[in-house]
């Protein structure tokens, strides 16, 4: 009997103790938790405060993917800092547009900027147009899944280098580009011949334009409604979200969904200033970056959704047949390539993107 009862009490014992152990080791777990959580809170405090310029030349209009992923950024960056990065939205651009805030950012003059494109940019990187392949990607998901792998990163890469901007966000512009005009319904290449029609400044677009026998213009965003509504172009090319935005519907009358060119816009920074920061806060923005991208890919994914409804309810919309779109496929692709080719700096980069599109379809 007296074995019994000491094998129960010694058991009661270790249980006991096994319990305190626990316990401990919670307890411990907890307050090693606590004290890094305030130990990257004193460091953040320890860190100088900076301001960080982020000019974009879309308006103030949370709807807009390119404002929309402004102050998703910026909430980020002021909350992760503990409000040491103050983030200054300048929204609404500068005289010059999108190239000279682009220029701008590239000398320092500001911290970072967005509204730039692969039109933009090409202006001064020439091998981004290696993602204005006509009819590459399947999807925005197979595009952006391209350009974060490894391809889309040296492209990203070789920008950086050249130019001193460093991309920390990357989404759609939109998606896909589709062609409108106020002439006749575009069905086949044949159609689109003798049109006048409005392009980004990227080469790589014009001479798509040029292979189905249209006549490229290049006109400024804030040009083009007027453009179009006065005749001086008849047609222009631009993705859903973009077209609801500018209102262009209201000046146009067909839409062909072909989606010939898929379109991205980045927030890029000063690579020099970027570089000069502390770990932390590096960090901190390229965090900031994901969380931008994320947001401006839900906004287009949604107003696409949206907006072919809105869009139908004032233009004729015409979405190409399977060999309808091979014929346009037929007409630009290896014109464009070989254009994009003589173009680039780096032309081996055209094939890996090529190649990165085909091993991810």
């Amino acid at each position: 009997m007296m074995k019994k009862v000491i094998t129960v009490i010694t058991l009661l014992l270790a249980l006991s103790v096994c319990g305190c152990n626990q316990r401990n080791i919670e307890d411990n777990s907890t307050a090693e938790k606590t004290v890094t959580d305030k130990s990257n809170e004193e460091t953040n405090e320890e860190l100088a405060s900076i301001k960080m310029t982020l000019v974009s030349a879309a308006f103030s209009d949370p709807e807009h993917h390119t404002h929309a992923a402004c102050l998703a950024f910026e909430a980020y960056v002021e909350e992760k800092s503990n409000g040491k990065i103050d983030v200054i939205i300048a929204a609404g651009g500068a005289p010059g547009g999108v190239l000279s805030i682009q220029k701008q950012t590239m000398e320092g003059i500001v911290e970072a900027c967005t509204s730039v494109t692969e039109g933009s940019l090409s202006t001064v990187y020439p091998d981004i147009q290696a993602i204005a392949v006509p009819y590459l990607f399947k999807s925005v998901d197979h595009a952006i899944e391209v350009l974060h792998g490894p391809a889309g990163q040296e492209l990203y890469e070789g920008l950086r280098e050249a130019t001193n901007l460093r991309a920390i966000a990357i989404w759609d512009n939109g998606g896909f580009r589709c062609f409108t005009n106020n002439v006749r319904p575009i069905r086949t290449p044949k159609d689109l011949e003798g049109l006048r029609i409005r392009t980004m400044d990227t080469p790589a677009h014009m001479e798509l334009v040029k292979a189905l026998g249209g006549s490229p213009t290049s006109i400024s965003w804030m040009e083009l409604y007027s453009a179009l509504e006065t005749g001086i172009v008849e047609g222009q090319e631009n993705a859903i979200p973009i077209i609801l935005q500018g209102l262009l519907h209201e000046v146009q009358k067909y839409m062909t969904l072909d989606n010939h060119v898929f379109s991205v816009v980045n927030i890029v920074v000063n690579d020099e200033w970027f570089s000069s920061l502390p770990e932390e806060y590096q960090q901190i923005i390229l965090e900031g970056g994901k969380v931008a991208e994320q947001k401006g890919l839900e906004i287009n994914a949604k107003q696409r959704e949206k907006g072919i409804e809105i869009l139908r309810e004032s233009m004729e919309i015409y979405e190409p047949t399977e060999e309808e779109l091979d014929l346009f496929k037929e007409a630009t692709q290896d014109k464009v390539l070989q254009f994009i080719q003589e173009e680039m700096y780096d032309k081996s980069l055209l094939e890996k993107i090529i190649n990165a599109a085909e091993d991810t379809q």
